[in-house]
């Protein structure tokens, strides 16, 4: 009788954790596409039977994105709670059916709550396919996991750009609903198939229900201050509602975490000049790209008078860039060091937005040219300012996925945050009926503007991290 050939077993485990990184990258793809889908279809939107007013068309990107910001924390506790495969499941399940309400959707006012349903649930699934997949592999092989995870966001873009953009010009906005539906059901019953619940629940974790609550609350005033405030010029003093909410709302987090043993943010690791400094960096970085994310939309099918088709694609050199760029970042950083890498990467999307702001007017070849570099100058900011954060997270006494959530979660309200800030430019600059949308010169006199000021403020943050990388920098208290 012959015994077992233990390669023969390597090789089956090999190709099974293959096949789950196929999986649940591809997982990541479907989720983090609609967001750029959802940018594309605004315009289209925005002439469609609904007649959504500029606000409800900023919320009909935003409820997605904030939605998703406020779960990417909590979640880490929702998988070691109730389990990882569990609640990806659950995430995904969320998604399919804000799809389908959104296929549905009569009014603005369905269509913005399925984009918040959408938004938990990919808030949910998102950290649990990464949390699984690096259960289920070796710590050797941790590292070309969180690079492959993370390059799929980057195909993601590409995906949601391309193929969303195709959508939105031959189908018009539902098409993009009606697409991702049965992928979804697909993925579900895939990941229900291939990856099953196989960890049992950690009954021994607790939820930071509190500060949970306090974030959630926060986040969602801050936010929604800044979409408002276009709509309320004539009567700020209604701003000073969620405004005061979100202050109240910080400070009430704050006090919590300091002292909770399991806490859904160690402070502690702020103290960090540097630190300090990286986070700043993701959020600057995170809310100037969808700011020309979000006008990109407008500025080549309101002002060039292109389909959504040309929009979409025009968005996909950025994408390729990052990919690229990203991944070129790490042996630059061996050679010139993490401070060089980044602050060459803010000065050239600072350049990039400058010529972008100069050059609206000018050849489409010089718009896709600008909006490369901005791509390159991100590519070489977002890996080493995220390596960063969250190494210092680890270093802090937290775990490396609670620093990689924390990451998550400042790129993506800083990417609410750019969508907001888009819709604010626009509204102030042309504010707008349901049925009569900014024009051409209105698009461009807000997109100049608001250009301008990305540039200046990369500028300011690479300052900011110049000084806090000086020597001798010691974390304060």
């Amino acid at each position: 009788m012959s015994s077992p050939d233990p390669g023969a077993h390597d090789d089956g485990r090999t190709r099974s954790r293959r096949r789950d990184l196929l999986l649940l990258c591809s997982v990541v793809v479907l989720l983090m596409s609609a967001v750029s889908v959802a940018n594309l279809s605004v315009p289209v939107l925005a002439v469609s039977d609904l007649a959504p007013d500029t606000s409800q068309q900023t919320w009909f990107v935003d409820a997605f994105v904030i939605a998703f910001a406020c779960l990417l924390l909590p979640a880490e506790m929702l998988g070691a709670r109730f389990g990882e495969e569990r609640v990806l499941l659950l995430g995904l399940v969320l998604f399919a059916l804000a799809s389908l309400l959104a296929l549905v959707a009569s009014d603005m006012t369905l269509l913005i709550a399925s984009r918040a349903v959408a938004g938990v649930g990919a808030g949910m699934a998102l950290p649990q396919s990464l949390s699984v997949l690096l259960h289920r592999s070796a710590r050797a092989g941790h590292p070309r996991i969180v690079a492959t995870w993370t390059a799929s966001t980057s195909v993601a873009g590409m995906v949601g750009n391309g193929l969303g953009g195709l959508l939105v010009s031959f189908g018009g906005w539902r098409s993009t609903f009606a697409v991702t539906l049965p992928l979804t059901v697909l993925t579900v019953v895939l990941v229900a198939a291939v990856v099953g619940v196989r960890r049992r629940p950690d009954r021994s974790a607790v939820l930071d229900l509190p500060g949970t609550a306090y974030f959630v609350v926060g986040a969602m005033a801050a936010l929604v201050t800044l979409i408002e405030a276009p709509n309320l010029l004539d009567r700020p003093w209604l701003l000073a509602v969620p405004a005061v909410v979100a202050v109240v709302a910080a400070v009430a987090f704050w006090r919590t975490e300091r002292h909770r043993a399991q806490p859904l943010l160690h402070f502690a690791v702020f103290r960090y000049p540097a630190v300090r400094a990286a986070a700043l960096g993701i959020v600057v970085t995170f809310a100037s790209l969808f700011v020309l994310f979000s006008l990109n939309a407008h500025l080549v099918q309101t002002v060039r008078g292109m389909t959504p088709a040309v929009a979409g694609l025009a968005l996909v050199p950025v994408s390729v860039a990052m990919f690229l760029v990203t991944y070129l970042s790490v042996p630059l950083v061996r050679r010139l060091g993490l401070n060089r890498v980044v602050l060459g990467g803010l000065t050239l999307s600072a350049v990039g937005f400058v010529l972008l702001a100069t050059g609206l007017e000018g050849s489409f070849a010089g718009y896709e040219a600008a909006l490369v570099v901005v791509g390159v100058g991100a590519g070489l900011c977002s890996s080493p300012l995220s390596t960063r954060l969250t190494m210092a997270y680890a270093q802090g006494g937290a775990s490396g996925r609670a620093g990689a959530g924390v990451n998550s979660t400042l790129r993506e309200l800083a990417s609410a945050a750019g969508v907001g800030a888009a819709g604010v430019a626009l509204a102030v600059a042309a504010p707008v009926s349901p049925t009569a949308p900014a024009s051409a010169q209105a698009v461009l006199d807000a997109a100049s503007a608001l250009f301008l000021g990305v540039a200046a403020l990369l500028l300011v943050c690479g300052a900011v991290l110049l000084v806090s990388s000086r020597p001798g920098r010691r974390p304060a208290g």
